[in-house]
């Protein structure tokens, strides 16, 4: 096995990583990645027009849906995806009672690497606490489901962590694993420590705004 061109800082897995173990985590309320709304960089990329509504959003592992609605409060068609039923129920749930605002989500129980034919061609991604979450040994799997849910030239926005870490989730990554991993199928836009961050995730996590590469 040849060595990759990074340091890998990711850890290993600390148990299951399936459906069922996720939806147990949901259903038992074990969810402290949850910070009850939209993260901060988000509404920042949007206030500096780094995406912009009209189009279609896909949102990758979208827990209880606050960046899912987030979107949808601001003009995008959005559907978002979560492995586990009892987080598409939660989303459904604050979706009802008017969390962030009565707009509407096509909120659908999926897995990323086998989404439906009908989950496809979307203009935007987007990615938070999705690719930290998954084994490490399938990154290079996201990055080509990620861009067969995207049309060409479409856009991914992702908040992903950097740190070191023995293990997971969630797993760590570094700025030079993602630039190596997504530059196969993506061109990279943009790429900082967000300003903005969650004061709990100041300076563990990246922005990062790529294009879809139509090869």
């Amino acid at each position: 096995m040849s060595t990759p061109p990074f340091r890998d800082v990711a850890g290993t897995p600390k148990g299951p990583l399936d459906a069922d173990s996720w939806n147990a985590r949901w259903t038992a309320g074990n969810t402290p990645w949850d910070m009850g709304r939209v993260s901060p960089p988000f509404a920042g990329a949007l206030e500096r027009g780094m995406i912009a509504p009209p189009g279609r959003a896909l949102v990758v592992g979208c827990g209880a849906g606050h960046d899912a609605r987030f979107l949808a409060a601001h003009g995008f068609d959005v559907t978002a995806v979560d492995l586990a039923p009892s987080a598409i129920d939660r989303a459904r749930a604050l979706s009802l009672a008017g969390a962030g605002g009565t707009f509407a989500v096509d909120w659908r129980v999926a897995d990323l690497f086998a989404l439906p034919p009908d989950i496809a061609a979307f203009d935007l991604v987007l990615e938070h606490t999705c690719f930290c979450a998954i084994p490490p040994a399938r990154r290079d799997a996201y990055v080509d489901a990620v861009a067969r849910a995207l049309r060409p030239g479409g856009t991914l926005l992702g908040l992903f962590f950097v740190f070191e870490a023995d293990d997971g989730p969630p797993f760590g990554a570094s700025e030079a694993e993602i630039r190596h991993r997504f530059e196969r199928r993506f061109e990279i836009l943009h790429g900082t420590f967000p300003a903005d961050s969650h004061e709990a995730r100041a300076g563990r996590e990246m922005l990062f705004l790529m294009r879809r590469q139509d090869a």
